[in-house]
């Protein structure tokens, strides 16, 4: 994959101190799709927002409307993280997360704020690519979301290279994935 491979000054820099890219490999993370409402005053907004159902530290994906079965693709992997989240853990992070984008935009603009989460029933698995550098016993991993096709940081690497390591087990059935 070109991504994984820059070339010009970014990717002579990054040879010398990473080494060469040995392998790329696809791995999948579920996530769980909430719906939030969010009142604040006379004004209501809906959104549906998935949550990784690994540890809850990746980005949320958020969504105008839940995605539908021409969306999604069957993925047959074993590549897949195995979910570590109960609903209601999950529930609890988007909570959190939306409160603290809500104050972000002002504090004061958030008058009479309610928040109602609900979970939608769905769960579906994002694809991600890990790219591996290095030279000998030395490697190093990057990621890369797969459908938004941005490089991801340390949270990102921490999860995979605790999966990697970790040797937790991943299916080896069938998943629903994200579409590109």
């Amino acid at each position: 994959m070109v991504a994984f491979q820059p070339g010009g000054f970014v990717g002579g820099v990054q040879l010398l101190v990473s080494g060469p890219l040995r392998s790329i490999a696809e791995a999948y993370v579920p996530f769980r799709l909430f719906r939030a409402t969010v009142q604040s005053g006379n004004e209501t907004q809906e959104k549906y927002l998935a949550i990784d159902a690994v540890d809850g530290s990746l980005d949320l994906y958020g969504f105008d409307a839940a995605p539908v079965a021409g969306e999604l693709m069957r993925v047959e992997t074993r590549n897949a993280l195995p979910c570590g989240l109960p609903v209601e853990r999950c529930a609890e992070l988007i909570e959190d997360r939306l409160r603290r984008m809500i104050y972000r935009r002002g504090f004061f603009r958030a008058r009479g704020l309610q928040n109602r989460i609900h979970y939608s029933g769905t769960d579906f698995y994002v694809p991600y690519w890990l790219g591996f550098r290095g030279r000998g016993e030395r490697a190093h991993l990057a990621v890369m979301d797969g459908v938004r096709r941005r490089f991801e940081g340390g949270k990102a690497r921490e999860l995979f290279r605790q999966w990697l390591v970790g040797g937790t087990a991943g299916g080896g059935s069938t998943r629903l994935a994200a579409t590109e």
